[in-house]
């Protein structure tokens, strides 16, 4: 028996030390190259996001001088105050250019809710400030198209919210289903909507460029 027990001694060593040197060693390394795929795996998927991102900026770079256009367009349509005396002139211009008549407007500034500020609440979006604008018309279905299609074209904005075309009751003509009133038929048309103005004449392209 004893010619058996040193090498089963030995034996024995032998495992014990390739135990230790498993959870000293080895282990460790395993856990540790597991966490380094771990953050391979991140670093990839993060750097599909980073690609995304860059080919949304450079689409948007290409197409910035074309929107920095319209833009301005738009902008030199705001002017520095409200002018309400300024767009009327331009309304009754493309109402006679059409034929229209406008028989009546109003003015209204909007009601713009303001909550209280608490610490460490952002402050409100900076934003144009607007009047509301009801403009009420007259003239023949023609006429009024004529002036709805001139009208995207005066030097100041004008963005529209509601319409409502109707026949006068006085007019002494009735709109049965699936007949059409005459050509020579007078309609009403109300548009409502919001006249804007820029008072700090800000243009966000003036001082940017592409490189």
């Amino acid at each position: 028996m004893l010619r058996y027990k040193f090498p089963m001694i030995a034996g024995g060593v032998v495992i014990l030390i390739g135990i230790i040197v498993y959870f000293a060693w080895i282990g460790p390394e395993d856990t540790h190259l597991s966490t380094l795929d771990k953050t391979k795996a991140g670093l990839v998927a993060r750097e599909r996001i980073l690609e995304a991102d860059i080919a949304s900026l450079r689409l948007m770079s290409r197409n910035f001088n074309v929107n920095c256009s319209k833009l301005g367009t738009r902008i030199a349509q705001l002017p520095p105050s409200a002018d309400e005396g300024q767009f009327l002139s331009q309304v009754d211009t493309v109402a006679g250019v059409s034929g229209s008549t406008v028989t009546g407007y109003s003015f209204s500034l909007p009601t713009i809710s303001t909550s209280p500020f608490t610490s460490g609440s952002s402050a409100p979006k900076a934003f144009l400030p607007s009047v509301t604008v009801t403009l009420d018309l007259s003239g023949s279905y023609s006429q009024l198209t004529a002036f709805l299609l001139k009208l995207d074209g005066l030097s100041r904005l004008y963005t529209v919210t509601a319409y409502n075309l109707s026949i006068p009751a006085t007019s002494g003509v009735t709109a049965s289903a699936g007949a059409l009133p005459s050509a020579g038929t007078t309609y009403t048309l109300e548009l409502t909507g919001s006249i804007y103005y820029n008072p700090n004449e800000k243009d966000v392209c003036s001082s940017s460029s592409v490189g």
